[in-house]
């Protein structure tokens, strides 16, 4: 992969978001959306053909630029994929054309197989520990744990300095 110098191990703390959301969660509002949208608007990333030659799965060239070829990296395909099987939760009334231009049922079915891929790929194996309640009867699941992940911010630096 055109990035894999850049996916270090990182320790990332994650919040089950009840007590303190992020601006992932919630309602829908305008800045929710940009954000949502910031996560995977930099998609299409453009690699020269020194980069295109060394992929398993071979890209075409940019049209116009054949010295340069297009990829996208699959982490911004899923998260496209997740805001929208969001948006069609959250606006289930809403056409296709109004939450997302790909929402129709083959796109959804599409999204869901391929971030149950990616999950099934990745295998997360951080222990999530469980506790008792206030009252001590009753055990439950702790989400608010430590992870090792890939660094976002760096591959999505990476595409942001290389989009198409």
């Amino acid at each position: 992969a055109p990035v894999q110098h850049l996916v270090k191990p990182q320790n990332v703390f994650f919040s089950s978001g009840y007590d303190n959301p992020s601006i992932y969660q919630g309602p829908p509002t305008p800045e929710r959306e940009r954000a949502w949208k910031d996560l995977y608007r930099f998609a299409k990333s453009r690699i020269p053909e020194s980069s295109a030659e060394r992929l398993v799965h071979k890209t075409v060239p940019i049209p116009g630029d054949k010295d340069h070829y297009i990829v996208v990296l699959d982490v911004f395909h899923q998260l496209h994929c997740l805001h929208s099987l969001r948006r069609q939760i959250l606006y289930p009334n809403a056409t296709a054309s109004d939450t997302d231009p790909m929402g129709d049922v083959e796109h959804t079915i599409h999204c869901i197989e391929a971030l149950r891929q990616a999950l099934m790929c990745s295998v997360d194996i951080t222990p999530m520990p469980w506790k008792w309640d206030a009252e001590g009867t009753k055990a439950e699941l702790t989400m608010d744990v430590q992870h090792t992940c890939r660094n976002f911010d760096a591959v999505r630096e990476w595409a942001k300095e290389h989009r198409l």
